[in-house]
């Protein structure tokens, strides 16, 4: 897939976003204790399966791999995540997300929550973004047999300033049964 990285866009880590910019919790140091608290509280590893090539409305979310659940999940502010999840079939990849946002009592995050690999930085046309998705369509039809695996362990990411200069801050592993 390396080709799809010529369109003038950063080369970055492939990973799924369990949430995005912690805007109220600046110092790591607090990061990784919150991220640890939240190992504990997804209780175990997850599945995540690939769905579907899609394009997206903006620079990060440009060309991806959409990630299962594809349907809009609308989440609620963390104030009702204990509520919200009583009334949900059980998903654990939903779950993960709002158990992040209650961690870090997020209210910036997305109301709908879209699990996915971004494949592409880039501002591009949508035309342009059309014919990657059908070029990786064609190439890589396999792929829904492919991809699914076990979320272990969550990465924190210091991700301020261009895509080239990110850092891995930890890597926390959640319990396993």
């Amino acid at each position: 897939m390396a080709k799809y990285f010529v369109c003038g866009g950063p080369i970055f880590e492939p990973h799924v976003t369990l949430l995005g910019s912690i805007i109220d919790t600046p110092e790591a140091e607090t990061v990784i204790k919150k991220t640890k608290e939240l190992a504990t509280k997804i209780k175990h590893p997850y599945r995540i399966s690939f769905k579907d090539f899609v394009t997206g409305p903006h620079y990060f979310r440009c060309v991806m791999a959409a990630m299962e659940p594809t349907t809009e999940v609308r989440i609620p502010t963390y104030y009702s995540i204990q509520q919200f999840n009583s009334h949900l079939p059980f998903n654990q990849v939903v779950n993960a997300y709002t158990q992040a946002r209650a961690v870090f009592a997020d209210t910036h995050g997305d109301e709908v929550y879209f699990p996915h690999i971004s494949l592409i930085y880039a501002d591009l046309s949508e035309e342009d973004k059309q014919q990657y998705v059908k070029e990786l369509k064609e190439h890589y039809s396999h792929l829904p047999a492919l991809l699914s695996w076990e979320v272990k362990t969550i990465h924190i990411w210091h991700t301020e300033g261009d895509a080239s200069t990110w850092k891995e801050v930890a890597v926390i592993s959640m319990p396993q049964d």
